[in-house]
């Protein structure tokens, strides 16, 4: 195959513009008028030059022929002629383009975004087009979309490329391939672009059906950022705060953490992290009323990413947990009430809250059956849903598994629990008829379920279908400790034991009046909107970047949401990506696409016009000059 071709080539039918030229010049010859005493012997000189004067001036103008040379330029420039950088350019080109908060790393301060080189390179490609080839464009991060369909239409690649920005989140580069396949099932593609700064995966389960070529950006300064912002309940009334400072590998100085609350600077303290030993800073943060606490890193010397360098932290006010015991299981009220940060119910003389909301409740089953909480113990009830899988018998029986996974059961041993009479399934593959009821079995006996568990997304309701009293479950440990877990449990359902910082992506666990529309306001000005269901459930909050998003009619009506991302922060760029039959390597240099000629011809043929321009101006002054003397 020729190393080289033309966009254009019906563009040739210019060339016959050089049949006019030639003629133009033939039309506008002028005589001089000389008179003569004979014309005997300028005959035979009159005759010769009949025959050789159209060649002869055809031969000897300069212009003539310097116009001719600036039509061909010309010409060939209006054929788009191209050289191909490999022996066959793909038709189907998807350009995959890194958007993650590692793409908005500069190299040096004030210079272009890793975002920028790749756009730069990605319009490199576009300009290079040849006939019949079309390019489509998807932008990822944490997800895929696509920006472009398969479009030979440079102007509107272009258009769809200025549209990019920066995304404050992680690199997800499954997403984007998946894309491309979909793509690859009605269009033929051979080869896949991607243009990344190389701070992705560098494994992937999934199979490539087309050639991926990888183009990495060159690598950015030096880099530090907050990377875990969290707190843990301490004691009643305060909170342990604990923020993560990280760094790249080129990274040298100290930086500056500062945290404050409403306003006011709380903590001031000097970092120096590095890539192999990154920086932890611990506070104390008051728990008497709800508070935001925002931390922000000031680096000394350059800071090439600055999604990293502030974070968020939504703190509730801190509260006991209100537990109902039923007055008849005396054990565990026993147990409960010796808990700290926990007030137990019913009161003295049967007191109840005023607005029967609990946060647990461990009911029998003559008591407690009416009062709602998110996580619930039932004990000596068989729910009336298993009451067609699961019976009662007299036998003794013994546990012989449990899910220890189970946030109830974490660290309780329940091998030692004598059960004087259990439960058996009473119809076949119990097992499966009580799933299929929404119920999980988590403690197996010998003959049938012991414990099991039905979840909602707001609640988790725990039934014990034995009686208490017929086990020796209230005199092993394994009692307080399950009780304990019950009372954990519910607090982290309120944010009462440990809260984190909202990270960019998809937020979840907003609520609002079932049907409601919520307007959200993102922090770089955006605007959406959210239908919450009839259960009074939000649908996930996009969040792609960092900053503070105001819901309107929504609880909470405010979150703060960080980048928080190591990965991101370190800029960290890896040479190639394992896929599951094969590995690619990252480009050693760019790989370039087909190389467009029209603009080098198109500046040869001005500066050939130049030329013309100064001979035709040379040669009208000799002529002036010439006949001047005749005078």
């Amino acid at each position: 195959m020729m190393p080289f071709g033309f966009s254009a080539p019906l563009a040739a039918w210019l060339a016959f513009l050089a049949i006019p030229l030639v003629a133009f010049y033939f039309l506008k010859l002028k005589r001089p008028r000389t008179e003569v005493p004979s014309l005997v012997l300028w005959q035979q000189v009159m005759n010769d030059s009949r025959v050789n004067s159209p060649f002869q001036r055809f031969r000897r103008n300069l212009l003539l022929w310097l116009q001719l040379l600036l039509l061909l330029l010309l010409v060939l420039a209006a054929m788009q002629p191209y050289l191909r950088a490999r022996s066959r350019e793909r038709l189907h080109l998807p350009i995959l383009i890194d958007c993650s908060a590692s793409m908005g790393a500069r190299e040096r301060p004030g210079g272009p975004t890793r975002l920028d080189e790749a756009r730069q390179r990605a319009t490199e490609r576009i300009e290079g087009m040849v006939r019949g080839q079309r390019i489509c464009l998807i932008a990822f991060g944490r997800t895929a979309r696509r920006l472009t369909d398969f479009s030979d239409n440079k102007r509107e690649l272009i258009e769809a490329l200025a549209t990019l920005t920066v995304q404050d989140v992680e690199s997800h580069l499954d997403d984007a391939l998946t894309m491309a396949q979909a793509l690859g099932r009605a269009t033929p593609i051979e080869e896949v672009l991607l243009l990344s700064d190389g701070n992705i995966p560098s494994s992937s389960s999934i199979e490539l059906p087309f050639t991926l070529t990888f183009e990495r950006m060159e690598p950015a300064g030096a880099n530090a950022g907050i990377t875990s912002l969290r707190a843990v309940r301490d004691g009643s009334s305060q909170w342990r705060v604990f923020v993560g400072v990280d760094a790249s590998a080129t990274y040298r100085g100290p930086a500056t953490l500062e945290a404050s609350v409403a306003g006011e600077a709380i903590v001031r303290d000097v970092v120096a992290p590095t890539a192999d030993n990154p920086e932890r800073v611990i506070f104390v943060v008051s728990g008497d009323t709800a508070s935001r606490v925002d931390v922000r890193l000031s680096v000394d010397g350059v800071d090439t990413l600055a999604a990293d360098n502030s974070a968020t932290l939504d703190l509730p006010a801190l509260r006991p947990a209100n537990v109902y015991v039923s007055e008849s299981l005396v054990a565990c009220r026993r147990v409960i009430g010796s808990m700290p940060d926990v007030q137990l119910w019913p009161g003295p003389h049967g007191a109840q809250r005023t607005d029967d909301q609990y946060d647990a409740i461990v009911s029998d089953a003559s008591s407690g059956a009416a009062l709602m909480a998110p996580v619930r113990l039932g004990i000596g009830a068989i729910p009336a849903a298993l009451t067609g899988c699961v019976a009662r018998v007299t036998t003794p029986d013994r546990v012989v598994d449990w899910r220890r996974g189970d946030p109830l059961l974490q660290h309780v041993e329940l091998g030692d629990v004598v059960i004087a009479a259990g439960t058996h399934f009473s119809v076949a593959g119990g097992v499966a008829a009580c799933e299929e009821q929404g119920y999980k079995v988590i403690v197996h006996g010998e003959q049938g379920p012991l414990l099991v568990l039905h979840q909602e997304p707001d609640s988790r309701q725990y039934a014990l279908l034995v009686d208490m009293d017929q086990t020796t479950l209230p005199y092993r440990i394994a009692l307080p400790v399950m009780l304990a877990n019950l009372v954990t449990l519910s607090l982290e359902g309120e944010g009462l034991v440990r809260a984190e910082a909202a990270r960019t992506g998809v937020l979840s666990g907003l609520r609002a009046a079932p049907g409601a529309r919520c307007v959200v306001r993102h922090p770089d000005g955006g605007r959406s909107e959210l239908v919450a269901d009839s259960a009074g459930w939000l649908p996930g909050l996009v969040a792609q970047h960092s900053g503070v998003y105001r819901i309107e009619g929504a609880s909470p009506d405010m979150i703060g949401v960080s980048l928080l991302s190591a990965d991101e922060t370190s800029l960290a760029a890896v040479e190639r990506i394992d896929f599951a039959e094969v590995a690619v390597t990252a480009a050693s240099e760019l790989v370039r696409g087909t190389r467009p000629l029209w603009s080098f011809l198109a500046l040869a043929a001005l500066i050939l016009f130049l030329i013309e321009w100064w001979v035709f101006h040379r040669v009208q002054t000799r002529a002036q000059g010439g006949a001047g003397r005749g005078e």
